[in-house]
């Protein structure tokens, strides 16, 4: 969503103000799943383990890039800015998600 979000703002398909509505949704979204949902998950050996901290470390890199995005927006920085910190900071998600999905893949939930 905030990939999509962040091509239409690179495109001129939306305004800063209505990404920024979007990203401080999702940071609340965010925040409830690592702090509080995946608490609910039974604890159960290494691949559990293994599983949760993954999850919190993609949901970790999704804040990271959400809180630049929305301090680079506070500050109105240049799109070049914007976007190239969003390269960066999407490619450390991408990354924590693909080691999250292979633990993930590991369990059966």
């Amino acid at each position: 969503m905030v990939k999509n979000k962040n091509s239409e703002l690179k495109s001129k398909l939306t305004n800063r103000e209505e990404y920024i509505s979007l990203l401080k949704i999702i940071k609340n979204k965010l925040h409830k799943l690592a702090y509080w949902d995946a608490q609910d998950i039974a604890q159960g050996g290494d691949k559990i383990h293994d599983y949760q901290e993954f999850g919190h470390m993609f949901i970790a890199d999704v804040m990271l890039l959400i809180d630049d995005q929305l301090m680079y927006l506070k500050k109105q920085v240049n799109d070049y800015l914007l976007h190239y910190n969003y390269g960066n900071r999407n490619n450390d998600c991408e990354k924590s998600y693909v080691l999250y999905m292979e633990k993930r893949s590991l369990i059966s939930i």
